[in-house]
């Protein structure tokens, strides 16, 4: 019993690493990004810079 409580917990506290901050993903933290069109989106900077938009913070 003791090794299925361990284990419950260890797989409990694991998972809250995965829930921290969403600041970043593999294309860059997140940004509010504007295209020449003038549209403004919310999302990664890697994204933003391949769309051709610029980076507004």
């Amino acid at each position: 019993m003791k090794k299925i409580a361990a284990l419950f917990c260890t797989a409990l506290l694991s998972f809250s690493v995965f829930a921290g901050t969403n600041a970043a993903t593999e294309r860059g933290p997140w940004v509010e990004c504007q295209y020449p069109d003038g549209k403004l989106d919310y999302i990664p900077s890697g994204v933003c810079k391949t769309n051709g938009g610029e980076v507004k913070y």
